[in-house]
Formats: C-alpha cells, structure tokens, sequence
C-alpha cells in the first residue's frame, strides 16, 4: 500500500483513482492528493523513491457524455464552455512543481505528467478520439484502475520512457527532503528503525577523513545539520573542497550569494 498523505477527496471519480492508488501502488511511493502549486491545486501527485514525481490529472468524463472537437477543445455535458486538454493541465503542475525543486534544493529529478478517466476505457478512449489528447503511456484507463499490475506498470513505465531525460536521482534523503516541506508532522527521520539526529558535531584536527565526509554528504540530505570544527584554514579549505567534490557527484553543485 502507498502512503497517502491526505484525505480522500469527495468526488466519486478522484475517489476512486485514491482507493485504487492506495491499494495498488508499493509503500515506497508517496501520494499527495488536492494540494495547492502557483495557486491551482492538482489531482494527485506520486513520488516514487529512485524513480521520480508524476502528476496525474483525473477527468470524470463518460465517453458518452464528451465530444472532442479539437485538443483544447472538448464539450463536455453539464459544462457552458468547452474544456480544455487535461494532459496540458497536468504538464503545468509537472513543470511549476520540477522550478520549485530546482530554486529550492538546485537539483532536477524526474517530473512528469499523466491523465487519468477512471470511467473512460482504453477502447471508448480511442472511440471518442481522447487519443489526441494525450498518448495511451500517458493515460490511465478505467480497466488500468482494476488491476495492481497493470496500474503499477503504466506508472512505472512512463519513468523508464523518460529516463534518456537528463535528470537527478530521486533518492530516498531527496525524496524525504522534500516530503518535510509538504509535512510538517514529519519531525524525525527514521531509517533501519534508527531515528537521526537534528545536528551532529564533527572536530576535524588535520586532513578530513573520507568516511567522514561521505557521512556529511549522506546525513545532509537527510536533512541532518553538521557543524565541523577544523583546526586551521588549511582544513578548513580541504574540507570544503572534499563536501564540493561530493556533492557534485549528487548532481548538486554549491553556489555562492
């Protein structure tokens, strides 16, 4: 079972899409659901350790009640105006969510985006030309929502497909990382069943050690904070350059202000 983090929502459809999400997907993803970004609140929001963060967007349709006449133009009945594309819809959410990322913690993981009609087929999908509005690897079908495996492949599928994109590592401390800016119940870490500490103390006389400083690196993005003292400028120096070096091979590059 995921972890889903907020409350199941009202309606009927994107109920629906929680349940299944919840039941079906493993516990290393995280599922955010009805949360505001640039002031629009997306549908769902799914982070997969070591894979990355995709959007989905659930639309409620019936195929019988929708007439797709263009992709950002879509009657749909009980609506005054014609809709415009949900794949669109959830690549703004995708992308407002990878800048946050990226000002705030300077790396890039893997944001992406998906539609889900948890009362649409595949085949009605095709009928009613919904084809056009978002490719079938991007798209979650009722029939999707029926069966853990294939819901699970679509999701994870659509990481694979992406991967050629130039991206960081979703790791586990930039996942929590991240997840403590979104819950603020969440006020230790917790690994192996071993709780980490807010801070940690290093006293560094001469040339730092490289345990140590993988250890620094590694407990930071837990969200662990190091104060070091070192014995002179000398060390301090390697120990910059020795942080510098390691972070870089965590695609995070230190920038001066």
């Amino acid at each position: 079972m995921a972890k889903m983090i907020d409350e199941k929502p009202s309606f009927k459809g994107e109920g629906k899409v929680w349940d299944k999400l919840n039941e079906y997907l493993p516990s290393d993803m995280v599922v955010y659901n009805q949360r505001e970004i640039n002031g629009r609140e997306y549908d769902f929001c799914v982070m997969a350790e070591n894979l990355g963060i995709v959007v989905i967007e659930v639309k409620e349709w019936l195929a019988e009640k929708i007439i797709v006449n263009g992709v950002d133009n879509i009657d749909v009945e009980g609506y005054e105006r014609p809709q415009t594309s949900p794949k669109k819809q959830a690549r703004v959410y995708r992308f407002a969510i990878l800048n946050k990322i990226s000002e705030k913690y300077n790396v890039s993981p893997l944001v992406l985006d998906m539609v889900c009609y948890p009362f649409i087929s595949k085949a009605e999908y095709e009928s009613s030309r919904l084809d056009i509005i978002s490719e079938e690897q991007y798209t979650i079908f009722k029939e999707d929502l029926e069966d853990r495996e294939r819901l699970n492949n679509k999701i994870i599928n659509v990481f694979q497909v992406n991967s050629v994109i130039p991206h960081s590592d979703f790791s586990y401390d930039l996942m929590f990382r991240i997840r403590r800016s979104l819950e603020p119940d969440i006020k230790e870490n917790v690994e192996d069943g071993k709780v980490l500490p807010y801070s940690k103390l290093y006293i560094i006389p001469d040339m730092p050690n490289i345990t140590e400083v993988e250890e620094m690196i590694d407990i930071y993005f837990m969200g662990v904070k190091s104060i070091i003292f070192v014995e002179d400028g000398a060390c301090y120096k390697n120990i910059i350059r020795c942080l510098n070096d390691g972070l870089r091979k965590r695609n995070v590059d230190y920038k001066k202000k």
